[in-house]
């Protein structure tokens, strides 16, 4: 996306090691601040709860969305990320801002994508 202010993006999948307990999988408190109320949303048949992050700092921007679910005993977080940076530190005309949803619609192929083997 040379030309815009698109700086990156990312589909990830982790495992939360030593979480127990649903409740704590549930708990989502990172960085960078939550927008909105959690939500729930099914992926490939199966419930996650759903949070809304973003932030701000130096001139860049980060959105992103947290999926957790407690599966088999085990903490799951699917993450959403799009990095950029601010239009307004380029001089007028010499950047674009990027299409955001494009860049949406590909990684929530890559969210629907995702199913758990056992």
């Amino acid at each position: 996306m040379e030309g815009t202010n698109f700086q990156a993006a990312a589909f990830s999948v982790n495992e939360l090691k030593g979480i127990v307990a649903e409740s704590e999988c549930m708990k989502v408190d990172e960085p960078p601040a939550h927008v909105g109320k959690v939500s729930n949303e099914r992926v490939n048949g199966v419930p996650f709860e759903v949070i809304e992050t973003d932030g701000v700092g130096l001139g860049n921007f980060i959105q992103g969305y947290v999926y957790r679910n407690f599966h088999n005993r085990k903490c799951y977080e699917l993450d959403i990320r799009i990095a950029s940076s601010n239009i307004a530190n380029y001089d007028p005309g010499t950047v674009k801002s990027f299409d955001s949803k494009t860049i949406g619609r590909t990684l929530k192929a890559a969210l629907a994508s995702f199913r758990f083997l056992k």
